[in-house]
């Protein structure tokens, strides 16, 4: 992985969404100087949703933290983090982006690993960027009770299904990209994909059953 000071200008990768000025942050490797502090908790909330909900850029492989690597006995895993929004309990990180817009149509780029060096380093991240991924985690919050809404049980919703894992397959809503949704093998009378009798990749219609709030997520099932 690059190697960035903070705040300097992100040039890694066409910057997106995020606008013309997009810096640095997080951006750490071994024998690189950095501030050091003890995280705020909403901060590392706030940071943990974006990383679950938001991340950008999802790569095959993973990107080992130098840090950890100086430590003698170093197992050699990608690092994770306990994460209750994911379906394991769990983050893996060292694959993927997280894009903050910020004050001023300043964006910041950093990768996902800044969550481990946060909690497992104590790196302490340039204030602006605490302050963006706090309105942004905050806009996220919001955002989500504007789908429950929109969504309540019982609504009947249009989407296909395009994924599936160990519970069951993963919804695409076509009024609501973006929204995670889904439909469990055991609402489908299965144990896996295999045993699905129809094409569940085709458009079908589904009634949204609740509503999972921490890993926000559209529970659904067959009309």
């Amino acid at each position: 992985m690059a190697i960035y000071e903070d705040l300097s200008r992100y040039t890694y990768q066409p910057v997106g969404k995020l606008g013309a000025k997009v810096l640095n942050v997080g951006w750490l490797g071994a024998g690189v100087e950095f501030d050091r502090g003890e995280p705020a908790p909403e901060f590392v909330d706030s940071l943990r949703k974006l990383a679950a909900f938001e991340s950008v850029r999802q790569a095959r492989g993973y990107h080992y933290c130098w840090l950890c690597q100086a430590v003698p006995g170093y197992d050699w895993e990608p690092a994770e983090i306990r994460c209750a929004e994911q379906e394991r309990g769990v983050l893996t990180l060292g694959s993927a982006e997280i894009h903050v817009p910020g004050a001023g149509g300043v964006g910041y780029a950093a990768p996902d690993l800044i969550c481990h060096y946060v909690l497992a380093h104590q790196y302490s991240p340039p204030a602006e960027f605490v302050d963006a991924v706090l309105a942004a985690s905050a806009r996220g919050d919001a955002e989500w009770v504007r789908v429950k809404a929109a969504l309540p049980v019982g609504a009947v919703v249009r989407g296909v299904s395009d994924s599936w894992n160990w519970l069951g397959l993963r919804v695409e809503l076509r009024a609501f990209p973006g929204v995670g949704a889904g439909v469990s093998f055991r609402e489908l009378g299965v144990s896996s994909v295999a045993e699905l009798d129809f094409d569940f990749r085709a458009a079908r219609e589904f009634v949204v059953l609740d509503h999972e709030d921490v890993r926000r997520k559209i529970v659904l099932r067959l009309a």
